[in-house]
């Protein structure tokens, strides 16, 4: 019982030192204002004349309505690309560290 609490004390010394989970937590709270933004333009055709390419991007949501249920299959499609990409990143940063500790 002692290794194990040696290495949960050694992982969490490890997490509060680095960078990594402050930025996936970063870019898990900043994904759904970006969702909110591009079907908020999507909603207002004259607010998406003034972006330029912004516009093209929300018009992919001009299909889909803008209220909560397509908000959130928007959202469960972001989860569902962006959480792999944030699980590959925390895994290769988790045994990324493993490497550097060795004596």
């Amino acid at each position: 019982m002692h290794d194990l609490n040696s290495m949960i004390w050694v992982e969490g010394r490890k997490a509060i030192r680095s960078h990594m989970p402050h930025w996936t937590a970063i870019g898990a709270m900043f994904m759904p204002l970006g969702i909110t933004f591009l079907l908020v333009v999507a909603k207002n055709p004259e607010v998406s004349k003034k972006l330029g390419l912004v516009s093209v991007k929300a018009s992919l949501f001009a299909y889909a309505a803008t209220d909560w249920p397509a908000y959130m299959k928007t959202y469960a499609e972001i989860i569902s690309a962006g959480g792999l990409i944030f699980f590959i990143l925390v895994i290769s940063w988790v045994f990324g560290r493993e490497g550097r500790m060795a004596p």
